[in-house]
């Protein structure tokens, strides 16, 4: 039980988390969310810049 918690808290820790947004998998359907609401084109690496920089919690920027 033990080993499942903390499992389960490793893989929702901050950087775990960070991690996963932060992947191009999750970018993509960011960025084609923000292109079928917007119909503005962005770039992956423009958003991975901007939650970096202006969302994510400056504990977790070197990441």
């Amino acid at each position: 039980m033990r080993s499942e918690l903390w499992k389960h808290r490793a893989a929702t820790s901050p950087d775990a988390l960070l991690d996963v947004i932060l992947s191009d998998s999750v970018l993509d359907i960011i960025r084609k969310e923000i292109k079928r609401n917007t119909g503005i084109t962005t770039t992956v690496q423009t958003l991975a810049t901007v939650i970096r920089t202006e969302i994510v919690d400056p504990k977790l920027r070197n990441k």
